[in-house]
């Protein structure tokens, strides 16, 4: 039996808050599905987190599988559902950042130089060659960009994402190397919303409940317009709008087959 201290520390643990049988149900096991978390129908966006500078402007996101293990957790109202683009023909995704090499370091340097003063950028890219820390290439990269772009304060992250962009990066999946995320988890930074075919917008909180209406409206206008996407890759149909106030069909129909396994 689970003592009144564990039972205090299950309910602090965000992962303890979320409901994810819905995703379960309709996604898991669906190949490519990413997840990215925000408060409404909006990507969240920010790469200021706590008053600093984490990564560009872009929405962080994660495999289905992560999500449904409880490898991820948030205190997030909503998961957002979608797919990369089979086609992205505006930038580049950097799918492993052990792919990034010496030369691709050395070319994106001289690019810089030509994007702004030399001076400038020289300054950064010395303080992080003298840093032993540094293991990997993209490594080097990503705090050379990061420092250049702390000079821009709270637009930091916006600055940081137009140099990236600018150098033809849109996307870069860190696989536990922890410059992105959390070492050992694995996480996806997208930089433009365009990039991916979205599915659904899925409430994911046991307890909260949604009171905004401006809201509600929003994302059944939205889910609205991805029904005819989500049919095509959900394992059950849905209802063709969202509404997050009420029960959908297939959440009532997993707590009949979870009440049918307890009374069976």
């Amino acid at each position: 039996m689970r003592t009144f201290e564990q039972l205090l520390l299950q309910e602090s643990d965000p992962a303890s808050w979320m409901d994810v049988s819905e995703l379960r149900m309709l996604y898991y096991g669906r190949m490519d599905i990413l997840i990215s978390f925000s408060d409404d129908d909006k990507f969240e966006m920010s790469g200021i987190i706590n008053g600093q500078l984490k990564h560009p402007k872009g929405f962080e996101c994660y495999d289905i599988k992560d999500v449904i293990g409880r490898h991820v957790s948030t205190d997030r109202m909503y998961a957002h559902v979608f797919r990369l683009k089979k086609i992205i023909s505006n930038g580049q995704v950097i799918r492993d950042l052990r792919d990034y090499t010496g030369d691709d370091l050395s070319n994106d340097i001289a690019r810089l130089n030509e994007l702004y003063t030399p001076e400038f950028v020289k300054q950064s890219v010395d303080k992080v060659k003298m840093d032993p820390r540094m293991r990997f290439p993209f490594e080097s990269f990503w705090n050379i960009t990061k420092d250049i772009a702390d000079n821009y304060g709270t637009h930091g992250d916006e600055f940081w994402a137009k140099i990236m962009k600018k150098l033809g990066y849109v996307g870069f999946v860190d696989n536990g190397y922890g410059l992105i995320g959390k070492k050992d988890k694995k996480v996806t930074l997208l930089l433009k919303p365009n990039i991916v075919d979205q599915y659904d917008i899925v409430p994911i909180q046991k307890y909260r409940k949604e009171h905004r209406k401006y809201i509600i409206d929003r994302i059944g206008n939205a889910t609205k317009e991805m029904y005819s996407m989500r049919s095509a890759v959900a394992k059950e149909q849905t209802d063709r709008v969202r509404d997050v106030t009420k029960q959908t069909k297939i959440k009532a129909y997993v707590k009949e087959c979870i009440a049918g396994e307890i009374n069976g």
